[in-house]
């Protein structure tokens, strides 16, 4: 699989405009015949043939267990760390190892479950089942400071290539055997291309001699013993003859008996080999011993090479521990920045390398991040403190502005995103949303019961009607102030003239005009069979708490009227 396979990212759930009648909030478990639940999903009945008695699976559970899975989802592609839940531990049994949460007060500190079934509160500081990953952070950053201190200290006591002065002796310890029983160390001296000079110390047990030799290596891979001089007094040279064996004359010159050869080249005096060994031992006096001392001046490589736009350091400073580990130090140009680069190198033979900008300060780690200061954090953490001082809490607060919820337009139709208030977890729900035309808004106000059965009303933004949840509309007595109410009731038993009083009083100012009255013939005593008078309405009597009506006197017994009166409860004037 390449990193190109992964699938889009879900920028919104599953069904987040869904009207709030298209989609539920799946419950735990099975609430009624049909509906879908966690414990069980689309239960049996949903895949019995309807004509078995089965009945189709809810659209809205599916939208709902979509919209859920989506929201789950789309907070993982956020990278949402989610803060430790002692009752969703309990839920699932404990986290398992590995987890990751943050934590409940403060998302930038993280823990590492490292048990299984661990509902231990990681807050708690003594549970030993967690791992503070940002302790692990801040432990790291102070143990690399003081790598840093080390380092620093560490390179005061080196020799700058440049010159210093080396207080103690100068040795090479390691050995190879370039023959049987015969060990030698490893060379002391320079290199001028393939040719090298150096000093060298031989134990032959053979001959049973240690010995000291000055050996020339030419540019076709021949060595040269040029002097060796033995534990047993013997100077030698490349041929095998003493060197400078003979008596001195008293005046400063050796009388050599034999020398092997002629070989045209001219004997130092005494005096030469004085002056020789002064100049050479004032030489020795400023350089640094492999085994220690102290450099006064600067160690730099000047040699540089250009590659590209990058000018780098033709050397540089190295460390070796072992054959497959080392680490150097070089300076480079990149883009006219000055970075010096601090490389190590694994077992597997991997490049790390830390780059120091000398332009802007900054240090780039291996995998090319930036490490922040504690100015940047510092600043962040203000910018961030500023930000949050303007948002609302989660759990409270006081907004002083309005909150507008925008929402979208299809072929001319409005859809906001809805407002949901929940007392609980329990299903109780009451919504508001925008919804209709530019034209004709309406705004839909519903609750939602413990069983999920829903109610709406509508209040129309053209004409002002209000719809109830049957798909009736309000009265309304439009003029009046105050809330109209209307009030449903039965009168039996009439005399010929009567006063009918209201269940409950009403408050308009003025009665005759702003109080209807309407009625519907209810039953007799004879199964309603033989009635041709009708019931009069003495309508300029109305008052707040009641009116009179006129009835005929034949074929009325024992009959019942339902009435219907609608009007203000408002203040009366």
């Amino acid at each position: 699989m390449k990193q190109t396979d992964s699938s889009p990212l879900f920028p919104t759930p599953f069904g987040a405009q869904a009207d709030s009648g298209t989609l539920t909030q799946i419950p735990p478990s099975k609430t009624a015949i049909g509906r879908a639940s966690l414990a069980l999903g689309f239960p049996k009945e949903t895949f019995t043939p309807i004509a078995a008695g089965g009945v189709p699976p809810y659209g809205e559970d599916m939208n709902g267990i979509l919209n859920m899975l989506s929201q789950a989802v789309r907070a993982s592609e956020a990278g949402l760390v989610r803060p430790f839940s002692a009752s969703y531990a309990q839920q699932i049994g404990g986290y398992p190892r590995g987890s990751l949460v943050s934590h409940p007060n403060d998302p930038t500190h993280l823990f590492v479950s490292i048990a299984d079934n661990n509902g231990d509160d990681p807050t708690k500081g003594s549970s030993g089942s967690w791992s503070s990953l940002t302790n692990s952070i801040d432990t790291i950053g102070a143990a690399l400071t003081a790598e840093t201190q080390r380092a620093q200290a560490a390179e005061a006591a080196l020799l700058p290539l440049s010159g210093g002065t080396m207080s103690g002796a100068l040795f090479s310890g390691g050995t190879f055997s370039p023959s049987e029983n015969v060990y030698a160390t490893q060379p002391i001296g320079a290199a001028l291309s393939g040719e090298q000079f150096y000093l060298q110390l031989v134990n032959d047990n053979n001959a049973g001699t240690t010995s000291g030799r000055i050996v020339l290596r030419d540019g076709g891979g021949n060595y040269h013993v040029i002097l060796s001089s033995d534990n047993r007094g013997n100077i030698t040279t490349e041929r095998g003859t003493r060197f400078l064996e003979g008596n001195d004359d008293g005046n400063g010159h050796v009388v050599i008996g034999n020398i092997g050869s002629a070989s045209g080249k001219t004997l130092a005096t005494k005096d030469d080999i004085v002056a020789e060994t002064q100049r050479a031992e004032n030489a020795e006096a400023g350089l640094l011993p492999l085994s220690g001392g102290t450099m006064t001046g600067d160690l730099a490589v000047s040699s540089v090479a250009s590659w590209a736009n990058t000018l780098f350091g033709g050397k540089c400073v190295s460390v070796v521990a072992g054959k497959k580990s080392n680490s150097y130090l070089q300076t480079q140009i990149v883009d006219g920045k000055t970075i010096a680069i601090v490389g190590v190198q694994d077992e597997a033979g991997t490049w790390h390398n830390w780059g120091f900008n000398a332009s802007d300060g900054t240090v780039t780690t291996p995998s090319g991040k930036t490490l922040a200061t504690t100015d940047a954090v510092a600043a962040e953490t203000q910018r961030a403190e500023n930000v949050e001082a303007t948002l609302l809490p989660l759990s409270g607060g006081t907004l002083t502005g309005d909150a507008i919820l925008l929402g979208n337009m299809w072929q001319n139709n409005l859809y906001s995103r809805t407002i949901r208030l929940r007392a609980d977890e329990s299903g109780l729900e009451g919504t508001m949303q925008l919804l209709g035309t530019t034209s004709n808004p309406v705004l839909s106000l519903g609750v939602t019961d413990h069983n999920k059965n829903r109610q709406s009303w509508w209040l129309n933004g053209a004409n002002g009607a209000i719809g109830t949840p049957s798909g009736n509309t309000l009265p309304e007595v439009r003029g009046v102030p105050g809330r109209v109410v209307t009030q449903y009731f039965r009168i039996t038993n009439l005399a010929n003239v009567n006063y009918i009083p209201f269940p409950v009083a009403f408050a308009a100012s003025d009665p005759v005009n702003e109080i209807f009255i309407t009625y519907g013939y209810g039953y007799n005593s004879n199964g309603g069979m033989g009635e041709s008078s009708v019931l009069y309405i003495y309508k300029q009597k109305t008052t707040n708490n009641g009116f009179w009506i006129d009835r005929s006197e034949s074929g009325f017994q024992d009959a019942a009227f339902d009435v219907a009166v609608t009007g203000p409860m408002g203040a009366s004037s």
